[in-house]
């Protein structure tokens, strides 16, 4: 199991067992968009020349009241073992698994037009008939897809475009 995802899943058992699972998602997305808008901060937590004692205090002198004990508890793992690059990825796993909790998920749609109201209807009863979750579409428009779409949902990516067809059919073409 890749770190990230150990690490989000020990947090997210740890969230749900407290029943506060909504509130250490939104602590996750706060503490992620600090270390983005304050990169520095982020070098200074995850420094071995800084010692332990003074990264800690930093730590809780930041966030104390602010954020919930689990999650700062999570931060100072992740300082201490030198993680706190994956950061991010815990977030975005925290994320995933907190929706599949919810029987939610978000569906990342990518076309090659804007789709019309009626066919992001069907394509998202499509979907939620597929994965037996209610489905939220995140649609974004890539001209150089030519035609059809591009689907991201549960980790897995659905790829209808026409180019993906014509990329094909060349790999076919020039064997």
């Amino acid at each position: 199991m890749e770190l990230n995802k150990a690490y989000a899943s020990a947090l997210f058992s740890l969230a749900r067992e407290a029943g506060n699972a909504a509130e250490i998602g939104e602590g996750l997305k706060t503490l992620t968009q600090i270390f983005a808008e304050n990169p520095e901060y982020g070098l200074l937590l995850a420094s071995p020349s800084v010692p332990k004692t003074e990264r800690t205090a930093l730590v809780h002198q930041a966030f104390d009241g602010k954020l919930p004990e689990d999650l700062i508890s999570f931060l100072l793992l992740l300082c201490s073992g030198g993680h706190l690059k994956e950061l991010d990825a815990c977030a975005e796993e925290y994320e995933f698994l907190y929706q599949a909790s919810l029987r939610v998920a978000t569906a990342e749609v990518c076309s090659a037009m804007e789709l019309t109201e009626e066919q992001k209807q069907k394509l998202q009863n499509r979907l939620e008939s597929l994965s037996g979750k209610q489905v939220t579409l995140s649609c974004t428009v890539d001209p150089t897809l030519v035609g059809g779409l591009t689907v991201a949902l549960d980790g897995k990516v659905y790829d209808g475009s026409l180019r993906r067809r014509m990329d094909d059919i060349k790999k076919v073409m020039e064997q």
